[in-house]
């Protein structure tokens, strides 16, 4: 058992893991959390360090509530590897193909029914939910997010993911505009990772309906971690990208990202990176040549590929079943070749 590290705290969001099983949970006294067909009594888990491995034991009842109670000594996993049969071969290796809602016979079907390579690329990426962490990381890095910095994310269809990943790299110094399509902003792992109000603060949340138009929102007041309204969110972001001094530019949605890449670009300043991340290729090479065409520099596309290891004692190797690669990433930076050179003096 854990004897350092902060406490479990009520009413905080945790990862709970139980074996290949992890789960994201806001941890309440009186409430219990479910982890598969069995329900957990929180108040068990609470004031105990962060990374305290429980037993569950059974606590009877038809709901077959589980009472968790701390581990003092935990099993050496190279004793217990080498105890399990299976760990000779790879009978127990799963492919985990749940990241594409669209299947082969599904794509097949389209082909058949004469659809264009266009309209089934568009219908994969509508699809598609995967984000893996060698895409976040590298479309991070692109854009040279680091603290002190504005940035604008657009993003849809990935839970804020990204715009997590920026508010931390940020470290409550710098700005980040949050442009969102719809009613309101996806922000779900903004509010799994228990930002205090500092970096909170950094965060503006901004329409894109509201960014064309530029008539600010409604009045009314926005999520409880805000202490701004809505207007005055819309208000500040507005402020902040009429300077065009962004630092960087990251898009991640679901919708085609020519034009939005397009639109968005007035609002990068000049020597400033922007990355564009999707499922698939094709896209990406429209964006390609629009913004050669734009006069931005040191365009290229890349694709990203991440290699799980499965480690046994005296061997190592790759995992069997995996998946091919990650999705690609167009990067690059905004010039001004508007700009006359200098008189060259004597």
């Amino acid at each position: 058992m854990r004897e350092d590290g902060p406490a479990i705290c009520d009413g905080k969001n945790y990862i709970i893991i139980k074996g290949s099983f992890m789960k994201l949970a806001k941890l309440k006294t009186q409430k219990q959390c479910q982890l598969g067909r069995a329900s957990v009594d929180v108040a068990g888990l609470l004031g105990h360090p962060v990374g305290t491995q429980f037993r569950l034991h059974s606590g009877g009842g038809k709901q077959r509530l589980m009472r968790p109670e701390p581990v003092e000594h935990t099993e050496d996993l190279a004793d217990a590897i080498a105890a399990d049969e299976s760990a000779a071969d790879n009978r127990n290796l799963l492919a985990n193909q749940t990241s594409q809602a669209m299947t082969k016979e599904r794509i097949m079907e389209m082909r058949e029914q004469g659809a264009t390579g266009k309209e089934i690329v568009t219908t994969i990426v509508d699809n598609s939910t995967n984000l893996r962490v060698d895409s976040l990381s590298q479309l991070l890095t692109a854009c040279s997010v680091r603290p002190g910095g504005r940035y604008l994310v657009l993003e849809s269809g990935c839970l804020a993911v990204t715009v997590a990943a920026v508010l931390e790299r940020l470290g409550g110094h710098g700005h980040l505009v949050h442009l969102f399509q719809g009613g309101t902003p996806q922000r779900h792992a903004v509010d799994a990772i228990n930002f205090t109000s500092d970096q909170l603060a950094c965060l503006s949340c901004l329409d894109l309906r509201t960014l064309m138009t530029h008539h600010p929102a409604d009045p009314t007041a926005s999520a409880p971690a805000y202490t701004r309204t809505r207007c005055e969110d819309s208000e500040l972001a507005l402020n902040m990208l009429s300077s065009k001094e962004m630092d960087g530019l990251l898009l991640c949605c679901r919708q085609h990202p020519v034009n939005l890449l397009r639109y968005l670009l007035r609002f990068l300043a000049v020597s400033r990176p922007f990355a564009v991340f999707c499922p698939y290729k094709e896209p990406l090479l429209e964006c390609y040549f629009a913004m050669k065409a734009e006069g931005c520099i040191m365009l290229k596309v890349t694709e990203t590929w991440l290699r799980n290891y499965q480690v046994l004692p005296e061997r190592t190797h790759p995992e069997i079943n995996m998946s091919g690669g990650g999705g690609y990433i167009l990067s690059g930076f905004k010039v001004d070749r508007s700009l006359n050179r200098a008189p060259v003096t004597d």
